[in-house]
C-alpha cells in the first residue's frame, strides 16, 4: 500500500518515483523508469503484485527452494498444491490489496506453462528464476 497509493494492484512510474522522494531517495527520472521498465513484464509501463514481489526478492540470498516454497503456500490458499486465480485473489485482500480478473488472468497466463489455468510450484520457481517457459 505504501507505493500503490491509488490501490489498483499496480504501481505507476508516478508512485513510485513519489514513494522515492518520501524515502528520501534521490533518484533521477531516468533511472526510475529503468527500473520499470526492467521489472514490468507484462510492458504496461506498471508494475503489479506479482512483478514487484519477484522484483524485491534477493536473487542470492533469498531464492532459495524452502523461501520459494514459502512464497508459494502463500498464495496457495487453500492448500491445493496449485495457486489459482481464487487464491491470488484471497492473497491480495489479505495484503489490503485489489486487482481485476483480467490482471489475475495475466498474471497466471504469464507463467502457466502447462496451460492449465493454475499455477504449480515448479512453474512458481521458475518464474522467480527468470525461466518462464521452461517447465
Amino acid at each position: 500500500q505504501y507505493f500503490d497509493k491509488d490501490k489498483t494492484g499496480m504501481i505507476t512510474y508516478e508512485e513510485l518515483n513519489q514513494a522515492m522522494q518520501e524515502s528520501g531517495l534521490q533518484i533521477a527520472s531516468s533511472e526510475i523508469q529503468k527500473i520499470i521498465e526492467r521489472v514490468d513484464y507484462h510492458g504496461n509501463g506498471k508494475i503489479n503484485y506479482t512483478e514487484f514481489i519477484a522484483a524485491t526478492v534477493d536473487r542470492k540470498r533469498h531464492l532459495t527452494k524452502e523461501n520459494l516454497w514459502l512464497a508459494f503456500k502463500h498464495f496457495d490458499v487453500d492448500d491445493s498444491g496449485f495457486i489459482t486465480e481464487d487464491n491470488i485473489r484471497e492473497a491480495l485482500k489479505r495484503a489490503g490489496r485489489n486487482a481485476s480478473d483480467a490482471e489475475i488472468k495475466a498474471m497466471i497466463k504469464e507463467v502457466d506453462v502447462t496451460k492449465n489455468g493454475c499455477l504449480s510450484f515448479e512453474e512458481f520457481e521458475k518464474m522467480f528464476q527468470g525461466r518462464v517457459g521452461q517447465v
